[in-house]
């Protein structure tokens, strides 16, 4: 940004949005656009893609559907808790409470299914 003569100001506030993308536990959003990024990015976190993201992880570790439901059903709860307050705004929190049961509702069936 600094080669295509951005103002400086500028150039930190979209630097500060991309650094507190990642989540609370490493920077605090100051911008309301770097909260809404980290909303964003928090959101990703509990969609359907996220989700097999997590199967193809303990897939590549060679775990037994047994293993992957207990690894879930440990890890899982305390993730999406965290998710859920991490949010800055009420309709990225709505969403990611649909994320949640979404999820919720996987580790339940999948459990049946066992």
């Amino acid at each position: 940004m600094r080669e295509q003569k951005y103002p400086d100001d500028i150039v930190q506030q979209v630097t500060h949005a991309i650094r507190v993308h990642a989540g609370p536990l490493v920077f605090s959003p100051r911008s309301t656009e770097a909260k809404i990024l980290q909303d964003a990015d928090t959101i990703d976190k509990v969609g359907a893609l996220s989700l097999t993201t997590f199967l193809l992880h303990y897939g590549s570790k060679r775990m037994m559907a047994n293993q992957v439901l207990e690894e879930l059903r440990k890890d899982m709860p305390k993730r999406l808790r965290w998710y859920y307050r991490a949010m800055n705004f009420p309709e990225g929190k709505r969403i990611v409470g649909d994320g949640c049961k979404y999820i919720r509702v996987f580790i339940k069936k999948l459990q049946k299914e066992i």
